[in-house]
């Protein structure tokens, strides 16, 4: 329900990032393109984390060098500056998976885990990292299963080993409202 329309307060496409990387850790592999489709060009107003986010991953989901081009060096900034960790961490897993760096995604994705902690959000968010998991389930689309399958899962409480076994089981599981 959160990729509903609305009011937009200002941002561009970027605004709906979170919820596309929660859409892709329930299994909805096709959100990207509805949501952000490739003729919609980069992001360029909005909250830093939600552009730089945004613009990778549109880069690399759809193959697009001149994309990956403008991207990564607005990325590799991004990841310099004094932004919270998870936001940090979140650019650079999707740097090292382009890289295909599989030993710095897990890294990453572990301080985003960590770093999701510190998040301005309410507690009961707090408690599974879906954002991350959404990441992981990334990965498994973006870079071949041999590589996929070294990626090291996070060792923190907010991340669920356990769904996120299901789920590269169940790659395409049937979709409900729940």
């Amino acid at each position: 329900y959160r990729l509903l329309p609305g009011s937009s307060g200002g941002y561009d496409h970027c605004r709906n990032i979170l919820p596309v990387l929660e859409a892709f850790a329930c299994g909805d592999n096709n959100v990207l393109e509805r949501i952000l489709p490739h003729e919609l060009g980069l992001t360029k107003n909005g909250y830093p984390f939600y552009i730089v986010i945004s613009n990778l991953l549109m880069a690399l989901w759809y193959k697009d060098d001149t994309l990956l081009k403008l991207a990564i060096p607005a990325a590799e900034k991004f990841i310099g500056t004094k932004k919270p960790q998870w936001e940090r961490s979140g650019g650079a897993f999707l740097l090292s998976l382009h890289k295909k760096d599989v030993e710095a995604v897990g890294e990453h994705l572990q301080d985003f885990c960590t770093g999701y902690m510190r998040a301005d959000i309410s507690k009961a968010m707090k408690q599974l990292c879906v954002p991350a998991h959404g990441l992981y389930s990334l990965a498994e689309k973006l870079i071949p299963t041999e590589l996929f399958q070294q990626i090291k899962m996070p060792e923190h409480k907010n991340f669920s080993k356990g769904f996120a076994k299901w789920r590269n089981e169940n790659p395409l599981p049937k979709l409900y409202l729940y």
